[in-house]
């Protein structure tokens, strides 16, 4: 095609061509379009050749299933193409190229023939035949699947098909098994341990293994909140652009962050065994007329020349996190961004398949810190046993209280067993009891 065409109620199979045996869109004098719809196209739309400066634009009610043509390219009885056309597009013919009725049992064929084979179907019992009632409107067919609504499962009994409210949007499907996850959770089919209305299947991803950070805005790898995510910045392009740090030119990799809530976050870098340059875009590309901040060195102990920053976040927006080095600088790099979840995924750190907030409020796993994610995922050092990230005369009053043991239920003693999970962190020789050989070595482990 060199022009603007539109092609429906037709079907392309076992042609043969060099680009795109059934389609092929190349650039002529006028920009080519093409429309298709209602048609049964081998291979579907990914089989298509289009030239850049073209335009394919393609239908979902189209198909790519084999029409079962028999002799003479007629239709063969329970071929996909009959009835599965639509009246209302323009110029339809009252005949087909054999002369019979163009349409016959409500509906029209694809292809050039009419076929004699088309079976009288009537889901809802009206005595109509549902071809009948969905091409005189009596009856709706959302997804054009020939099937009225009514007689499509509905889950939540509200009178409106699961798939026209998932296709609508009206209705979230993250795992993709055509039922709306309310009904999903409702049934029992996911569960829902944070009861926010998302499976916890769809909330639940694996970190980006090594070596597949993302070089550019667009390839983002999306984030968990309370993760702290390990990677390598040599190597990798210099994407984007940042107004701090002299960093436009340094090796960056990328993240995007979408919270589920309205709320504060932060992205801190602190860790990071490199001078750092951390900025956030609230678009791509990342360039400065699209960044919403940047950070460069935070000047405090523990995370002088790493970065950090805070900003307000609104639920459902993409943040797209750029990690890089001032002046060209490379290393490696440790991201954690707090705040509310991600609406793609919640963390879970211990890989149990367990969500971490689900973890903590089933006490199955310990958060003494209350910073939302489990202790043993802190990496917490010997001797913090207040979790704070700090190992220092302030956890000699945490040890205090747990003073009166034993704690320990159980033999070998495990931290989950500890009547207060959180005196486990007390119980530096782990002999299931919080005493004085515990404040000495605490003791011993201020004073290092």
């Amino acid at each position: 095609f060199n022009t603007a065409s539109s092609f429906f109620n037709s079907i392309l199979w076992q042609n043969a061509a060099p680009s795109g045996p059934q389609i092929a869109l190349t650039e002529g004098t006028d920009p080519s379009s093409l429309h298709v719809s209602y048609s049964d196209v081998q291979g579907g739309e990914a089989a298509a050749y289009v030239d850049p400066g073209t335009e394919l634009i393609w239908e979902t009610n189209n198909l790519h299933t084999n029409p079962a043509l028999g002799p003479g390219l007629w239709l063969t009885a329970g071929s996909p193409a009959i009835n599965a056309g639509s009246n209302d597009v323009p110029l339809l013919p009252d005949r087909d190229f054999a002369g019979g009725l163009r349409v016959q049992q409500c509906r029209v064929d694809l292809g050039a023939y009419e076929s004699p084979y088309a079976v009288f179907v009537d889901c809802n019992y009206t005595g109509v035949d549902d071809a009948c009632e969905i091409a005189s409107g009596a009856s709706a067919d959302c997804d054009g699947n020939q099937v009225p609504d009514e007689c499509q499962p509905d889950c939540n009994g509200n009178a409106i098909a699961d798939v026209c409210e998932i296709t609508a949007g009206t209705s979230e499907d993250c795992n993709g098994n055509g039922s709306p996850d309310t009904c999903d959770v409702l049934a029992g089919i996911s569960s829902d341990c944070d009861a926010n209305g998302i499976p916890d299947e769809c909330q639940l991803a694996a970190l980006p293994p090594a070596g597949e950070l993302a070089d550019t805005c667009a390839a983002a790898v999306p984030v968990q909140t309370g993760v702290v995510y390990l990677g390598e910045t040599d190597g990798h392009a210099s994407d984007g652009d940042a107004i701090c740090g002299l960093a436009s030119d340094s090796p960056a990799v990328w993240f995007r962050y979408t919270p589920l809530t309205d709320g504060a976050a932060t992205v801190s870098l602190c860790g990071s065994d490199y001078d750092t340059v951390l900025s956030v875009y609230d678009e791509c590309p990342g360039t400065t007329d699209r960044e919403l901040a940047c950070n460069d060195d935070v000047g405090t102990t523990g995370c002088d020349r790493q970065s950090e920053l805070a900003l307000d976040v609104t639920a459902g927006d993409d943040y797209f996190i750029r990690v890089s080095g001032y002046l060209g600088l490379t290393g490696v790099f440790h991201l954690q961004v707090t705040g509310p979840q991600n609406v793609e995924s919640a963390a879970d750190c211990n890989s149990n398949g367990v969500i971490d907030a689900c973890d903590i409020t089933a006490g199955t796993a310990n958060d003494c810190n209350e910073n939302g994610v489990p202790d043993a995922c802190d990496n917490l050092a010997a001797g913090d046993v207040n979790a704070d990230g700090a190992v220092d005369l302030a956890d000699f009053a945490a040890q205090t209280l747990c003073l009166t043991g034993p704690y320990c239920e159980s033999e070998p003693c495990e931290p989950a067993a500890y009547v207060d999970g959180c005196c486990a962190l007390a119980d530096l020789d782990g002999d299931g009891d919080v005493d004085l050989a515990d404040w000495h070595l605490l003791l011993n482990l201020v004073g290092q």
